[in-house]
């Protein structure tokens, strides 16, 4: 593979050896999806590899980003508001809004920055975050406050113009991942829910590409496509186009959203008895718009709400009693009301067991 590719993938590494190996790993697996699907091994070799990588390296990786003081990521929701009406998404299902405040958006960061160790702000919760007018705003505020800290926001694409790519550069954001879902011109028009064109975005994507390469920007482009092996063949062309172009892929399965789109789940573990735990309740925290914190990143109607950023510290959410039992109830498969709407939830299984043994 060519060096842009992997570097791509180790855009976060001081955050410490252990997301380090986890986006590796995340590099190996889309590996050996790109040659499965293209017949370069056989589905022996293949199951193999995804064996070795969830079974030990991935659980060695996801132990190491473990921090039961603070959060290792922490989510802020940027907006609530959307230009997309995508209908696997469950926006439709959450409390009408529009964007976070920089002031409590400000004050989450300003926490995170007071430990001694850096943090990963992931902008994006349920809307498209570049409809807030602060998010460049947002973005550089964290920077400047510690350079370690990373950042990555997941844009659909459609308002990545000149003058927005020319503010996510100086912004200094480390990542832009990029929800395209295919190159299929009418497929595409189906998964967002909108008639706008493909191309459009496609011309966006190769801006931004450029701009990174002129001005010889940091800032990584992760492409996100919901295709199986087949399909992935049949793009093969297309992607194949933009990682020359220096952008890395991401092969994703869409999920029922904790239970509120079933009829769009791709997850291919469901079926097995086996459940294993979220690592959500141990890796993020998600902050909404209204400063509401849940555990979970699909938590349309904040069901798993475990504090307030408004007048408590994150840290001090991140221990207290609620998170605690959520996390044994996700370690012992065991759901209490507090946890019922991880029942029907399946996007646990988009991510491998990350513990090893039983609890």
């Amino acid at each position: 593979m060519k060096k842009n590719f992997i570097s791509s993938w180790l855009c976060f590494d001081f955050l410490g050896v252990g997301h380090q190996l986890v986006l590796l790993l995340g590099m190996i697996n889309n590996l050996i999806r790109k040659l499965a699907a293209r017949k370069i091994i056989n589905s022996k070799v293949e199951d193999l590899g995804r064996s070795l990588l969830s079974k030990v390296f991935y659980k060695l990786g996801a132990q190491l980003t473990h921090d039961l003081e603070f959060p290792f990521q922490i989510n802020l929701e940027l907006s609530r508001a959307c230009n997309y009406d995508c209908p696997f998404c469950a926006r439709t299902e959450t409390v009408v809004g529009s964007h976070i405040k920089f002031d409590l958006a400000k004050s989450v960061i300003d926490e995170a920055t007071s430990l001694n160790k850096p943090t990963l702000f992931a902008l994006h919760m349920w809307g498209e975050p570049m409809l807030n007018p602060e998010w460049g705003r947002i973005i550089s505020y964290i920077k400047k406050q510690k350079v370690q800290h990373r950042t990555s926001l997941t844009t659909n694409g459609f308002l990545l113009d000149t003058t927005n790519i020319e503010a996510l550069l100086q912004s200094k954001l480390d990542q832009v991942i990029i929800s395209l879902h295919t190159f299929d011109p009418a497929e595409y028009q189906i998964r967002i829910g909108k008639n706008i064109d493909l191309f459009f975005i496609e011309n966006n994507i190769k801006n931004l590409l450029a701009a990174i390469q002129s001005q010889n920007s940091k800032t990584k482009v992760l492409i996100r496509l919901f295709l199986d092996a087949k399909m992935q063949e049949e793009q093969s062309h297309k992607i194949k186009e933009y990682e020359d172009l220096g952008a890395v892929f991401e092969f994703d399965y869409y999920d029922n959203s904790a239970g509120d789109r079933q009829e769009w789940s791709e997850i291919p573990f469901t079926k097995q008895n086996k459940r294993w735990a979220c690592y959500h309740p141990w890796l993020t925290a998600t902050v909404n718009i209204f400063g509401e914190v849940t555990i979970c990143c699909v938590d349309s109607k904040m069901a798993l709400q475990v504090g307030d950023a408004n007048h408590q510290k994150i840290s001090e959410i991140w221990k207290n009693d609620k998170v605690k039992k959520i996390r044994n109830e996700h370690r012992t498969g065991k759901f209490s009301p507090t946890c019922e709407v991880c029942k029907g939830c399946d996007t646990w299984a988009n991510k491998p067991d990350m513990f090893f043994g039983s609890p």
